[in-house]
């Protein structure tokens, strides 16, 4: 290649690569593994997964509830996040060999492509704290609604998440809205004559908007982590209530009991792992939002950071891809959908499930029941 660093008039800064900085720009082994084999495998698996619950749930007409509305949008927000995260990242392998070199998104990706992940991260953290909420009306609210205003209510809620998570998505894009090429000097030798003679970065307009990105991100995360948490426990609260009262009246039964630690198990289980693998990235991005603060360098060297970083991005997409997996797996009513809408054999006839068309009932082994309605998905 050329080291004539006045080729490119559009280029904002020179740079001259030396030979011992050739590996921090380029792609190693493991990094190739990662984007080249295991982020496409997640990509893949995702967004079928994901399908194929939101194929079920419009199928089948019993599972067409005011629970599965959110989680067929939270199944929608999660194969965008999942085709944009990990898109982006095989598309600049794909077309690079500089790492996080943004040349191949071009200007207008540097706006898009985070614009459409932030957005549906952030209306994923919508969806899985409406279906808390629903859980907890059900189980510690109960009250008499007609069918068709409980899904008005469940429309006018899902198209306000998407519009307030685009807004919220909207006001980072700042952030990434400066598009600078730099031009680089390679060292002699065959080897780089095929080397790009630039990168390109997605920068912030100024410093602090880049702060106020990494808060932007981070807080919706805890203020969702502390509200379901608080649901979590209501809810739990609730059940036990209404076993304590069947036990007072006479009426309580093993099957309210088992009931009862299927709920709690599949709540415990179900939002565990949801913020269990959203947890780590957040807290690198609180990390590097308060280094960038109070002017320091952030915790550790830059191997470790690249560690953190990539352990809490692949989390991300994790939890993205094992949602729907999770509900097959804790749900027996998912899986009798999931086999009745797919037309795949079973020893027996799939179970009639009742439909879960109210929340009318007012006793407390009713309230039990109503639980496991809308959480059995």
């Amino acid at each position: 290649m050329n080291n004539d660093l006045s080729m490119d008039p559009d280029c904002w800064e020179s740079f001259n690569v030396t030979t011992d900085y050739v590996p921090y720009m380029t792609y190693g082994p493991g990094h190739i593994f990662y984007i080249a084999v295991f982020l496409p495998l997640l990509l893949v698996v995702g967004v079928l997964d994901n399908l194929a619950f939101i194929y079920v749930v419009l199928k089948i007409p019993r599972m067409r509830t005011c629970t599965n509305c959110y989680l067929l949008n939270l199944a929608i927000s999660d194969i965008i996040f999942l085709l944009m995260a990990i898109g982006e990242k095989v598309w600049r392998f794909a077309f690079s060999r500089i790492r996080d070199d943004d040349n191949p998104m071009g200007r207008s990706g540097c706006i898009w492509v985070f614009l459409l992940s932030d957005t549906a991260y952030i209306a994923s953290l919508f969806f899985i704290t409406l279906v808390s909420v629903e859980r907890f009306c059900a189980v510690c609210r109960p009250q008499k609604k007609s069918e068709a205003s409980q899904f008005h209510k469940t429309a006018v809620v899902t198209a306000a998440s998407w519009i307030i998570s685009a807004i919220v998505s909207a006001s980072l894009t700042p952030s990434n809205l400066i598009f600078n090429k730099i031009c680089l000097s390679w060292p002699p030798g065959d080897q780089f004559v095929d080397y790009p003679e630039s990168f390109a970065l997605c920068h912030p307009l100024h410093e602090w908007i880049n702060s106020y990105a990494q808060g932007m991100q981070t807080i919706p995360f805890f203020i969702s982590l502390v509200v379901n948490v608080v649901l979590y426990i209501e809810i739990i609260r609730g059940l036990n209530r209404s076993i304590e009262r069947l036990r007072v009246h006479g009426g309580t039964k093993d099957n309210d009991t088992k009931m009862r630690d299927q709920v709690a198990r599949m709540l415990v289980i179900n939002g565990t792992f949801f913020f269990c693998c959203l947890a780590p990235f957040e807290i690198v991005s609180a990390l590097n939002m308060i280094a960038s603060l109070s002017g320091d360098d952030f915790i550790g060297d830059s191997t470790t950071q690249d560690v953190l970083t990539y352990t809490g991005r692949s989390l991300s997409y994790i939890n993205a891809v094992i949602n729907p997996i999770i509900y097959t797996l804790m749900s027996n009513r998912y899986r009798d959908a999931f086999k009745q809408a797919f037309h795949i054999n079973t020893s027996g006839s799939a179970r009639r499930l009742p439909s879960n068309k109210s929340t009318t009932q007012a006793t407390t082994q009713e309230y039990l029941k109503i639980s496991q309605a809308d959480t059995r998905m």
